[in-house]
């Protein structure tokens, strides 16, 4: 049986402790059309993004049907106890355990 290769580490604590100085300053309209401007690609309908609250540990779900991805939202919402976001080809949508209603939403073409 093969080995498994091991992962790399993850380093995002490095990453936070670092000094500001050490980042490039971004201007803000350029930043926006970045956000606003994601494509997924043609197979895949929706994207999930979860952080668990206590673990912070983050996982990603891709889905080829929306009606997979609205199962895997809806028991997310029953979990009650990560943070998600939800990316499909027209929307970005964070939702958290407090607030997981429709005033996150963010509709990029309009």
């Amino acid at each position: 049986m093969k080995k498994k290769k091991p992962d790399f580490p993850n380093s995002w604590e490095a990453l936070l402790d670092a000094p500001d100085e050490w980042f490039e300053s971004l201007p803000f309209d350029f930043f926006m059309e970045r956000v606003h401007n994601w494509m997924l690609p043609g197979s895949v309908a929706t994207m999930i993004r979860t952080k668990d609250l206590k673990t912070k540990k983050v996982k990603e779900y891709i889905y080829k049907t929306e009606g997979r991805a609205m199962n895997k939202i809806k028991a997310l919402m029953v979990e009650n106890k990560t943070e998600f976001i939800v990316v499909d080809h027209e929307y970005v949508n964070h939702l958290t355990p407090k607030n997981n209603d429709k005033q996150n939403r963010t509709n990029p073409n309009g």
